[in-house]
């Protein structure tokens, strides 16, 4: 059964083709459409955020959504491309670079999300096969559980479809990926607090997903090269529904940060949160900690204590994948592996300290 958001939008192409809609005609608004399917307003923003992606509605602020044109063609040369979610967070900006290349070498996009639910991943993947995609961009979800529909991934491998994994990966499968090397970022952000001075650094990863362990890596690799002690006390470990969780329960945050004078939090939008938690009870940023994220996402300047950072390198990550997907379609032998580079972009939220 085909997910809640991809019901809206194959309905929504048909009500387009139906009643043979062009463009700059106005069409449902995500209210009425939320009342016509019965779901909620996320659910219809997943759905009008593929539509416009895909270049079929376009919404206008303060005034509706309207049809901004043709509907894609079925032609052969289509990219299956899957995200967990589409946001302002990464995944749009690594979108627009995914498409900008492909379209530059005649592909479409055809374009799913899977929520980063495992099971709602192999309905996408079993949708990209029906469709008879030519290559699959899949940003994968809960990389780090067990995936209890691993037969998908060996019958994409056993019809030759190229798959590039995109920002993680699952390493039970062999397929390549292009992805930010998180392990340098995790080491880079840690080894800043280290030339900073700070000798006790706390560390908050995500556990379900590639990106938190290997980012928890070029953390305790920082550690232990600099010889600075390292104990489970100092790690606070969370899943994608805890995030937000873990902040209603200041002293579980509060225990993991005893003794410590920094902290490197798996990305911004952690980082974000904790400085709004820490602010509120009194904490200073950076003069009583500091705080470092990575990702450099617009939520990381705006932060009421602007977020030292480590930059995610987003456009680019989606121009790389589309680039070796293409190259793996026209050269199956192909390594299309590539680790991006992350820098470090200073602001107000690290402080030096002295013995």
């Amino acid at each position: 059964m085909l997910a809640k958001y991809m019901q809206v939008v194959d309905w929504v192409k048909a009500q387009i083709a139906a009643k043979n809609l062009k463009r700059g005609d106005r069409f449902y608004t995500e209210g009425e459409l939320m009342e016509i399917f019965g779901i909620s307003r996320q659910t219809v923003r997943h759905a009008v955020g593929v539509l416009e992606y895909e270049n079929i509605l376009e919404r206008r602020q303060g005034v509706g959504t309207f049809v901004s044109g043709p509907l894609a063609p079925n032609g052969k040369k289509t990219i299956g491309v899957a995200f967990g979610f589409l946001d302002g967070y990464v995944n749009s900006a690594i979108l627009h670079g995914i498409e900008e290349i492909l379209q530059k070498n005649g592909y479409t996009v055809q374009l799913a999300l899977s929520e980063y639910e495992i099971e709602a991943e192999y309905r996408v993947l079993c949708s990209f096969l029906e469709s008879d995609v030519q290559g699959i961009i899949l940003e994968p979800a809960r990389s780090r559980v067990f995936n209890p529909y691993g037969q998908i991934f060996n019958e994409i491998k056993k019809r030759d479809i190229p798959l590039v994994f995109m920002g993680s990966y699952r390493d039970e499968y062999a397929f390549p990926y292009v992805s930010m090397d998180d392990v340098a970022a995790g080491r880079m952000a840690t080894e800043y607090l280290i030339n900073a001075g700070h000798k006790r650094i706390a560390g908050l990863f995500i556990s379900d997903v590639m990106h938190g362990v290997l980012r928890y890596q070029g953390y305790t690799e920082a550690l232990r090269a600099a010889a600075l002690p390292y104990t489970p006390w100092q790690m606070l470990w969370y899943t994608n529904e805890d995030e937000l969780e873990i902040f209603k329960a200041p002293p579980r945050v509060l225990k993991r940060l005893e003794g410590c004078t920094a902290v490197v939090c798996y990305n911004d939008r952690l980082a974000v949160h904790l400085v709004d938690a820490l602010t509120t009870i009194g904490f200073r940023i950076p003069e009583d900690i500091s705080v470092v994220g990575i990702d450099n996402t617009e939520m990381a300047a705006l932060c009421r204590v602007p977020l030292t950072t480590i930059e995610h390198p987003k456009a680019d990550l989606g121009r790389q994948a589309a680039e070796n997907i293409i190259k793996t379609i026209q050269s199956p032998d192909f390594d299309a592996t590539h680790l991006i580079k992350p820098r470090m972009i200073e602001r107000d939220s690290i402080r030096a300290v002295s013995e």
